[in-house]
């Protein structure tokens, strides 16, 4: 995700400083559709992998088995902040590159301190889900930032594709 950052950051900076604005557009469209391809294949090898992976690493003792059970959940979890964090995180450096630096860093903010760490600690402590629920409070952080950024970019390029309307004569 941060590779497709920095890479969609520079990408749309060059379109942006040519004045280019189909080159732009073709940098978000490959940009996304990159990003969601690299997020989804992440979140299926590690649902995939969960399981196998995290029994190889534990015995088979009633304590083991509890352990491997709860890394497999996690590397679940995992897969699915890579499915919506790597789309979020191109999203930020499209954002970027068009000198918009501060919604992506007010919709990270808001997404991890506003509404996922409270709901973290929340599910961790009131709720007993311990670690699981910490996981999910980050879960939902990265999906929050995610979708914010993702709107915010959708919004300027409906903004940036409607034809200027210059008052006629009258």
């Amino acid at each position: 995700p941060a590779a497709l950052l920095q890479a969609s950051l520079v990408r749309m900076a060059r379109a942006e400083s040519a004045g280019d604005r189909a080159a732009g557009r073709g940098v978000v469209m490959a940009a996304l559709g990159v990003s969601l391809t690299a997020g989804a294949g992440l979140c299926a090898a590690f649902v995939l992998g969960a399981v196998p992976l995290s029994a190889a690493f534990f015995d088979t003792s009633p304590a083991g088995a509890a352990a491997a059970a709860m890394a497999a959940g996690l590397l679940m979890l995992l897969g699915a902040m890579e499915l919506f964090g790597t789309p979020g995180a191109a999203a930020s450096g499209l954002l970027r590159g068009r000198k918009d630096a501060r919604a992506p860093m007010l919709a990270t903010l808001f997404g991890h301190w506003v509404v996922g760490a409270p709901l973290g600690v929340f599910l961790c402590e009131a709720q007993q889900q311990g670690v699981t629920g910490l996981w999910i409070g980050l879960l939902a952080g990265t999906a929050v930032s995610s979708v914010l950024v993702l709107a915010r970019l959708v919004l300027r390029e409906r903004h940036e594709a409607r034809p200027c309307r210059r008052p006629g004569p009258g």
